[in-house]
């Protein structure tokens, strides 16, 4: 076991020597269940991940178009509402102006 961690797991001696045998055969297990996973390229196997990951990919695709006209619409209807608000503001702000300079003078002309 130690002398496959010092080659396939890249472990120096020095620090597999400190180690107790239960942790030793842990991490032994740990890089031989890599190794039993590894999937070569080219293989059936490997076709049929790649197949599968593009079928999750063209979803997530599409989900990400919805996204973004969901967002598109919500941002054309927050500058609807900010133009509103400020045609509103521009209208107060007029009346304002239009009050402060009013005096008794008008008034009496009004009547």
């Amino acid at each position: 076991m130690m002398t496959y961690l010092k080659h396939v797991g890249n472990f120096k001696h020095s620090e597999l020597k400190s180690k107790k045998f239960e942790d030793i055969q842990a991490m032994y297990e740990k890089i031989k269940r890599s190794d039993e996973d590894f999937i070569a390229i080219g293989s059936v196997e490997d076709d049929r991940l790649i197949k599968r990951m593009n079928k999750k990919d063209s979803s997530k695709g599409e989900e990400i178009k919805q996204e973004l006209k969901k967002k598109s619409k919500e941002e054309v209807i927050k500058k609807e509402e900010n133009t509103k608000r400020e045609s509103t503001r521009d209208a107060v702000i007029n009346i304002d102006e239009m009050l402060s300079e009013f005096d008794r003078e008008d008034l009496d002309l009004l009547i």
